[in-house]
């Protein structure tokens, strides 16, 4: 992939040709402390593509994912300064990060009520150029990264889009709860809120995308399977609940 040149329409060619294989089950993963009460050692890489998001390369428990996708400034940085994200990409991880954590015209509120991050320079590692809407009423699209991705406020929205347009037909989800229970850590590495973490701005707005990706995915017979351990969450009530040693063991 050529670095220096610019226009995210590359992506969707570049991962076209990745993508030419036989692996129709994605696993889009959250970073929820749900992940902990799951043996993802299971997780069969020949048959199913992952994409982790954020902070998941934290995760040392595991192989790396096949992919990693960030839209926000705040895990992006703290990724960037930590070295991971280089790292990552010199082991093959295919780095899916939005063009809008580059562009200075985009002014990241975050709900904090902390200053928003400024734009960061473009990295010199190589890196896949997607882009994610900043308008609120831009709809879920799942044919092409050559076009703006829509906003669901949370990653996992950008992750379903992406597992769609690398060809996944079932895609399973974990560590996607929409909430944090009182009683655990919000994400899989501890206190998030300590690490920079915030929650996203309107959940009812964010469960309005997942409900209507969900009918757009229905029409045309791509199923979404919610492997979350836990049960009776916002997630859930969208996209119900499955069996993750089912998913893994019989590959859906």
């Amino acid at each position: 992939m050529n670095k220096d040149r610019s226009g995210f329409e590359l992506t969707a060619m570049a991962l076209d040709r990745i993508m030419g294989d036989d692996r129709h089950i994605g696993l889009i993963m959250g970073d929820s402390s749900s992940n902990n009460e799951l043996d993802l050692t299971k997780i069969d890489r020949t048959n199913i593509f992952t994409i982790r998001c954020n902070r998941g390369l934290r995760d040392e428990t595991v192989n790396r994912p096949d992919f990693l996708m960030i839209s926000d400034r705040q895990p992006y940085l703290q990724e960037l300064e930590a070295r991971r994200l280089e790292k990552a990409s010199e082991d093959g991880v295919k780095l899916l990060l939005s063009t809008t954590i580059f562009d200075r015209s985009v002014n990241c509120l975050r709900y904090d009520k902390k200053p928003p991050i400024t734009a960061r320079p473009v990295p010199r590692f190589d890196f896949y150029r997607w882009r994610v809407s900043t308008d609120r009423r831009c709809p879920p699209k799942f044919d092409t990264f050559g076009e703006e991705l829509a906003s669901f406020a949370n990653v996992a929205g950008q992750m379903l889009q992406a597992a769609v347009i690398l060809g996944a037909e079932v895609i399973g989800c974990i560590g996607i709860d929409l909430e944090w229970p009182k009683d655990k850590p919000s994400h899989f590495f501890g206190d998030g809120e300590k690490e920079g973490c915030y929650e996203f701005g309107s959940l009812e707005s964010t469960l309005e995308k997942f409900l209507k990706a969900k009918k757009l995915l229905r029409r045309r017979g791509i199923r979404v399977l919610n492997l979350s351990p836990w049960k009776n969450t916002p997630f859930s009530k969208v996209f119900g609940n499955s069996s993750f040693d089912a998913f893994v063991g019989d590959k859906a």
